[in-house]
């Protein structure tokens, strides 16, 4: 846990960590970016521990997520990063379809229907995320702005 805590303590933002997409496409990510000279962050189960960590160590911090769909992952893979993240007390996830920028980026393997992301949608709420954002055009930083007010007040309030 010490490079948890200095990882965190020196953080400006308070982004932290994305799993970025199912497990089972973790490698396959990684072994693209590593084709392209690219350094991959992101590693699943380091993922979970540096959101768990950040939930446990900064009272008050709110934890986000997102995952990017259409590179070939199934709804029960889906759900299950979405438990893994609840279960780490993730508070905030967003969805979104991963467009391929260029040729030389990763094949989209399938696109998601607005039916479908609104299920994800729900179904992250009833998981007990504070706030779920899942929609074709949804990144990260999706409405941060307005997310951000929206959490401050709803603090402030209880």
């Amino acid at each position: 846990m010490d490079i948890c805590n200095s990882y965190f303590w020196k953080l400006k933002s308070r982004k932290l960590n994305h799993i970025k997409s199912v497990e089972s496409l973790q490698l396959h990510l990684a072994k693209f970016f590593l084709l392209h000279l690219v350094s991959y962050p992101y590693r699943y189960d380091q993922s979970l521990v540096v959101l768990k960590h950040a939930e446990i160590s900064k009272a008050g911090m709110v934890t986000k997520s997102s995952i990017m769909l259409g590179l070939g992952e199934t709804d029960e893979e889906v759900k299950q990063a979405m438990a893994d993240l609840r279960a780490v007390d993730v508070d905030i996830l967003t969805l979104g379809q991963y467009l391929q920028p260029t040729e030389r980026h990763l094949t989209v393997r399938g696109y998601v229907t607005p039916e479908k992301f609104d299920f994800w949608k729900e179904y992250g709420e009833s998981l007990g995320f504070l706030y779920v954002a899942s929609g074709h055009l949804v990144r990260s930083s999706y409405r941060a702005g307005e997310l951000f007010l929206c959490l401050a007040l709803a603090f402030t309030r209880t």
